[in-house]
This record gives structure tokens, sequence and C-alpha cells, in this order.
């Protein structure tokens, strides 16, 4: 197997693989069937394409050379493609819903099938993901092992391990936050407008009302700048809520060095600088925590 997976630039993956399988029963064994011996080549490659954050494109092409040898006879060749198109969908950080088309070929039968596949994908953790769906065709992805009965509902595991660089973590980790960022100042604005005496939804509700009037009289453009200032407002408010987060995790960033700092100070015997890295903790958390006790203090 081999595989092409940039780290600077991963919206392109490619995984190639080549199986050989043999199976020779050995002399005095009671065949169940007439193929006495059989021998498989496989060559498959998945292609995987993000086109945005939301949207990913999957392709699978894969190829089988099947000998088998019946008693008395020499080895018969067959050949068998199979091709998957898939497009997947991210609903979330944490939720993804796919759907495959399937076309399955064999080539001396001049036959092949075809049909659709369904799932929805659950994020366990960094490292694994479940999967339920349903297969509208009769047959697996599989050609090392291809079956003819994998219609109907199915589950599916799917595991990662792998040793990210520091630089693999460091952008991880800079993805993750910006995206619980964003949750957490969507969520700020949302408890601010569902207040029932909040002065912003009252500003908010006044200006929808005279863009509706602007449109009503036939002043559109009176009527659009209206409406965009309606936009831009909550765009404010979510662009203020970020700079906020941002400050807080910055200044818990900062609290915890120094607490680290004050540890390992007190673990060498500096114990002046310990208690004055302490207090300063203190002192900035107290800040926080009740402004205006602080004021008062100064």
């Amino acid at each position: 197997g081999a595989a092409y997976r940039p780290i600077s630039v991963d919206r392109l993956n490619v995984i190639a693989k080549y199986t050989y399988k043999q199976n020779q029963p050995p002399t005095g064994q009671t065949a169940v069937t007439p193929i006495d011996q059989y021998r498989t080549h496989v060559f498959s490659v998945d292609a995987m394409y993000d086109i945005n954050e939301r949207w990913q494109l999957a392709e699978k092409f894969a190829y089988r050379v099947n000998e088998e040898k019946i008693q008395g006879f020499d080895f018969n060749k067959t050949h068998t493609w199979l091709m998957i198109h898939r497009l997947n969908f991210n609903v979330d950080r944490n939720w993804q819903v796919g759907g495959e088309y399937r076309r399955l070929t064999q080539q001396e039968a001049k036959d092949s099938l075809q049909g659709f596949l369904l799932e929805a994908t659950r994020k366990i953790n960094d490292f694994a993901k479940l999967g339920v769906g349903y297969n509208f065709t009769a047959f697996n992805d599989d050609l090392t092992n291809l079956s003819y009965t994998a219609q109907g509902p199915f589950l599916r595991v799917t595991g990662s391990a792998y040793d990210r660089s520091p630089e693999q973590r460091k952008r991880a980790r800079a993805r993750w936050l910006e995206d619980r960022i964003n949750h957490w100042a969507w969520k700020m604005v949302y408890n601010e407008l569902k207040k029932p005496d909040s002065q912003v939804v009252k500003e908010l509700n006044d200006l929808y009302a005279m863009a509706k009037s602007a449109s009503n009289q036939n002043r559109y453009e009176e009527s659009k700048q209206l409406y965009t200032d309606v936009v831009m407002a909550g765009q404010m408010m979510f662009e203020e809520a970020s700079e906020f987060i941002r400050h807080q995790i910055a200044f818990e960033e900062k609290m915890f060095e120094m607490t680290q700092q004050a540890d390992e100070a007190f673990k060498e015997g500096a114990l002046v600088k310990a208690k004055q890295l302490w207090e300063t903790v203190i002192e900035q958390s107290q800040k926080v925590t009740n402004p205006e006790q602080s004021k008062e203090k100064k």
C-alpha cells in the first residue's frame, strides 16, 4: 500500500493498495466445491478531496483479476471493476452524512450491478467514528472478499491511529479552538437576543420595522440599507463576542503559565518569587471576577 497525505495542504488524500490472495488446499482435503485452487489480484485507489469545510468528495476505483482452477482444467481468468462516487456533508463538527453511487462490472459476463448507499456518521473522538446506514446494492466494496449478500442496514466503526507532528497538533488545536470560539460567540449572541428586556433586541426590532415600512412605501434603497444595518448589527455582536472570548482565553493561558512558573519556583526553593507570582495570579483573577470591587480598592 501507499498513501499521499500532505501535511501543509491536506485537502487531498490518496490511498492506493495492491492485494494478492492465493488458496491452495492441502492434499487429501475433501472439497465441497469443484474449485481446486484460486488466486486473486486486486488493485484499488481511494481519493478524498475536501471541497470546503462542509463538503467532501470521495472516489474509489478497484480492479480485480480472479483466477480459478477447477479439477482437471487449467486456470480460468475473470476481470471485475468497481467504481464508487461518494459525497459527504459535515452537518457540524461531530456529525456527517454521505451518499454513494456504486457500480460493479463483470467483464466476461458483460454484466453490471449498480445502486446507492446512504450513511450517517457520528464522531466519537479524534480517532474513532461510528456510522449507521443502508446499502441498497447487493454487493459490498471489498473486491478481495466480494459478497453479493450485502444489501440492508449496516454498522461501521472507523478508527485511525497515527503520531501527529508538533505542527499538525498545533494546527489541529487552532482549528478546534476557532470552531469553539465561533460556537461560544453565537451562543452569547443568542442568549442576548432571547432576553425579554434586551435593549439590543428593541433597537433591532425598530430597525426591522422601519425597513419594512420603507419597503411598503416603495422606498427600496432606504429599505435595503436598513435591512443591511440589521445584518451588520448582528455581525458586530458576533465579532464583539468573539473578541471577548479570545481575550478571556489569552488571559487564562497567561494565568496558567504564571501558575506553572510559581510551582516551579516553589519546587526550586525560590519561595519569594513563587509568592509574588501567586499573588499576581490572585490579584489579576479578582480583577476579572470582581471588577467593581477592584475599582473600589483602588
